[in-house]
């Protein structure tokens, strides 16, 4: 069988919520309307699909439950099924995300003449194990083309595999519509997994002790600290302010009635929820932490930056926003035009074909 040179296979751990996720779905589902561009989205494990896939994307994941086996049979099973859809597709080029699986991806390929072109998600410099730390730097040496969503990350990745064909594109951020009739309302908004490197319970500190009172602050999200930030919201006497809707596919409905996204992660690659808010134009500030936000946030322009952990300077831009409906105002527009003209799903798209097709 001929090799296709308009087949793409985009390779994700499977369709369920998060960053990552959300990122490939939208690729493969923007690919998937170029005109000579067949879609093939290969999923590691079986479950429900919380994204949506558009029709003329082609979807294969496993026969198998990946909780039906012990871990060593579960990782030779999907080594397999991934090997020979992979022989049976037979793409031009595949796309792989995630520091956790692109090693497994490119051990799965070698040998089928297909490019294989990898991204981390993560922060730079972050650990997936001792494993994976040896391994990664040595099997990226054998990508096509490896995709960083920052400059940092492409340093990060100059200095651990020495390759010379890597190219920074950001993710493709949603572009929220909104209504110019649309009346904000006196919410933050924060979305993120209940992780500790999200600082949902700082945040919670931070409305505690500025002037807020006719705010509410609304957390979108599940995660395993979720419980632990609900039960401090009750002690520190916020009960009726704060709200905990959980992980919602109506998020867009939330970032367009908020006037403020605040964001306290110390940890990202580059922050999608970030870049949504700011398409609804909302005013953003966030912790600048190594990789991500600086990407998206001038300072002082279409929102705050701040120093990791800065906690009087962070409560002090806070309540300088919550004060000023101007500013909010101001900050979100310019936030809007940002995303719009660098990180529009076409203008993503377009890098990421000429990139993995050139």
């Amino acid at each position: 069988m001929q090799m296709d040179e308009k087949k793409i296979a985009l390779i994700l751990p499977g369709i369920v919520p998060g960053g990552l996720e959300r990122v490939m779905v939208e690729l493969a589902n923007s690919f998937s309307l170029v005109d000579g561009i067949e879609v093939h989205v290969i999923s590691l494990t079986k479950g429900e699909q919380f994204y949506r896939l558009e029709d003329k994307v082609i979807f294969h994941e496993p026969s198998f439950f990946h909780r039906s086996f012990d871990r060593i049979t579960f990782t030779v099973k999907t080594f397999r099924f991934l090997r020979i859809k992979l022989k049976e597709v037979k793409p031009l080029s595949l796309l792989s995300f995630g520091g956790k699986y692109n090693a497994f991806v490119l051990l799965a390929a070698m040998g089928i003449g297909i490019r294989s072109y990898i991204s981390d998600r993560s922060r730079p410099r972050i650990s997936y194990g001792k494993i994976l730390d040896i391994l990664n730097p040595i099997l990226y040496k054998r990508a096509a083309g490896i995709i960083a969503q920052t400059e940092k990350a492409k340093q990060v990745h100059l200095e651990r595999t020495g390759h010379k064909n890597i190219r920074v594109i950001g993710n493709p951020i949603r572009q929220t519509e909104i209504s110019p009739a649309l009346q904000k309302q006196n919410i933050i908004l924060n979305v993120g997994r209940f992780i500790a490197s999200k600082h949902q319970d700082i945040l919670l500190e931070y409305f505690a002790s500025v002037n807020s009172e006719n705010w509410r602050l609304i957390f979108l999200g599940d995660g395993k600290l979720k419980v632990e930030v609900e039960a401090k919201a009750i002690k520190l006497g916020l009960k009726d302010r704060v709200e905990f809707p959980g992980a919602v596919k109506n998020v867009d409905e939330y970032y367009r009635k908020s006037k403020i996204f605040a964001f306290t992660s110390t940890s990202e690659g580059f922050p999608n929820v970030l870049g949504e808010a700011m398409s609804a134009g909302c005013a953003c500030i966030s912790y600048d932490c190594e990789a991500g936000p600086s990407e998206l946030i001038d300072d002082g322009i279409n929102g705050y930056l701040i120093e990791e952990t800065d906690h009087k300077n962070y409560k002090s831009k806070l309540q300088s926003l919550i004060d000023d409906e101007e500013l909010c105002i101001r900050f979100g527009e310019a936030s809007r035009k940002k995303i719009v003209e660098n990180f529009g799903i076409r203008i993503i798209r377009n890098k990421y074909l000429d990139f993995i097709t050139g």
